[in-house]
């Protein structure tokens, strides 16, 4: 089974994956896991794009950790 991994943040890279998910998804032995990086906080920078473009919620929201400074807090990204 591949496995692919998309990440999302800003608008552009919504309006990238969202066909790529959608194509992807009629394929078989193809595993999707979606990331958004919470780049942006508001719902009318991020959540409309999901709604929109009917993209799948993200199994992993790491709402805006990774623009946090490294330190204890990179140890909860290990989970990607």
């Amino acid at each position: 089974m591949m496995k692919i991994l998309h990440a999302v943040g800003a608008r552009p890279n919504f309006m990238k994956a969202a066909p790529i998910m959608k194509a992807l998804a009629e394929r078989e032995g193809i595993s999707q896991v979606l990331v958004h990086t919470g780049q942006h906080y508001d719902a009318n920078m991020s959540e409309v794009f999901f709604n929109q473009l009917e993209m799948p919620k993200p199994d992993i929201n790491l709402e805006g950790r990774l623009w946090q400074p490294c330190g204890a807090d990179c140890k909860d990204n290990e989970e990607i």
